[in-house]
C-alpha cells in the first residue's frame, strides 16, 4: 500500500493499515507480515522478524509481523497458500 505524497499527513495511511489489519482479524488470520518501514508500522504494533524469508530481494531490516492472535511469527520460507 501507499499513499500518494501529496496526501500523505492527512491520515490516509493509518487508516489503510487499520482497515488491512482489521479485516485480517475478520478473517481469523494468525497475523499479518509486511514488508515495510520499521518507525512507521511500529506505532501499529508490527515488530521486525527473524527467521522468515521472502521470495526475491527483501531487506531482512524491514520484514515485520504483527501477530493477531497467540501465533508466533512465521519463519523459513514465505509462500502464499
Amino acid at each position: 500500500m501507499a499513499v500518494e505524497r501529496t496526501e500523505r499527513n492527512a491520515g490516509i495511511g493509518a487508516e489503510l493499515v487499520a482497515t488491512c489489519v482489521n479485516w485480517a482479524r475478520e478473517a481469523q488470520a494468525a497475523g499479518v507480515l509486511l514488508v515495510g518501514d520499521p518507525p512507521y508500522f511500529e506505532r501499529f504494533g508490527f515488530q521486525r522478524i527473524d527467521g522468515a524469508v521472502m521470495p526475491g530481494p527483501v531487506d531482512p531490516a524491514r520484514l515485520l509481523w504483527l501477530a493477531l492472535e497467540a501465533a508466533a511469527a512465521p519463519g523459513g520460507p514465505v509462500r502464499a497458500d
